[in-house]
């Protein structure tokens, strides 16, 4: 009887094989050696050819088809020509932007980007957390002239919650006490996004937090990891930050020091300034609630498995922001 193969959920491409179609496809002189860099929930290779080295980001698959690539690499492009610091995407020879292959899941997206050298900012660059604030400034206020002749992305962090909350109460199923808190927490948290108004909405990072950031030997700060990059509220952004602060056990200085560094650059308003409390919260069970779905991908898995940690972390964030 014929074999039935067994499924996947995230393959790792060959990267040997990656180096072979990548250069068939962009004009990458010379030898091409291409290894894998970096596995999570989207796969970085680097490239490196006879005109220097590239980065290599395979998207993982399951996307949601209102969710197109185009956007992010629309946006990277826009972001690099008004100076924000960046990693564009490159052109392959036929002027695409990215292109696709069938892996066993299913398909998924592939694109080359500007190589950037540096190391991933930490929680020891206390110096450096002000000048990402005014870098994500700074792309705030470039990216309300953004619109992407190819395809849009609208975030709604609320139907997004709504989607996956019942795999959060599932993966905490049999801790009573757990479901009741994520059950009338997510009622609180999602009654507050149902009423938030906060004006236009525009291009913004999506996912902006520190491990997102590479700095250079200079000091200097480039903005990584748009996957997430969509129309929404530039405060959003600011409040992912300042989670994955709290998150990380940050001293509150860097998230005073991110803020100051922001505000040098572009002041929030007054509702801006009240919701933050409140959004923190809600990327918080937006978070939780993702990565309990993903569970089985790296690297949610750890933190899928902190149970206590983020029971605590989401019962104080409602309290600060009033929500419990």
């Amino acid at each position: 009887m014929p074999t039935i193969p067994f499924p996947v959920v995230h393959s790792i491409l060959d990267a040997e094989a990656l180096g072979r179609e990548l250069a068939g496809r962009y004009a990458l002189p010379g030898e091409i050696f291409c290894r894998l860099e970096l596995r999570g929930v989207n796969d970085l290779y680097r490239v490196r050819s006879g005109s220097g080295t590239l980065a290599c980001r395979v998207w993982r698959t399951g996307r949601q088809p209102d969710w197109p690539v185009a956007y992010e690499l629309e946006f990277l492009r826009f972001l690099d020509r008004e100076g924000v610091p960046v990693a564009p995407p490159v052109e392959a020879r036929d002027g695409t932007l990215f292109f696709t292959v069938e892996a066993p899941e299913g398909t998924r997206e592939i694109a080359l980007f500007r190589w950037v050298d540096g190391r991933r900012s930490s929680l020891a660059d206390e110096s450096v957390f002000g000048l990402i604030g005014e870098e994500a400034a700074r792309l705030h206020l470039a990216a309300t002239a953004f619109r992407s002749p190819l395809a849009q992305r609208r975030r709604d962090d609320a139907a997004y919650i709504r989607r996956k909350l019942p795999g959060l109460l599932r993966s905490v199923a049999g801790r009573a006490a757990d479901v009741e808190l994520y059950g009338h927490g997510a009622g609180l948290v999602l009654a507050f996004l149902d009423s938030l108004d906060l004006g236009p909405r525009q291009a913004i990072h999506g996912d902006l937090h520190y491990d997102n950031v590479l700095v250079d030997a200079a000091g200097r700060p480039t903005l990584m990891d748009l996957d997430a990059a969509g129309e929404d509220w530039p405060v959003k952004d600011l409040a992912a930050f300042l989670w994955r602060c709290d998150y990380g056990l940050a001293p509150h200085d860097f998230n005073r020091r991110f803020l100051e560094g922001y505000e040098r650059i572009r002041a929030l308003s007054p509702a801006e300034r009240a919701a933050l409390p409140a959004l923190v919260a809600a990327r918080e069970l937006f978070i939780f609630s993702g990565v309990a779905e993903i569970v089985n991908r790296p690297p949610a898995a750890a933190m899928a498995g902190e149970l206590d940690r983020n029971r605590d972390s989401f019962r104080r964030h409602l309290a600060a922001a009033g929500l419990a």
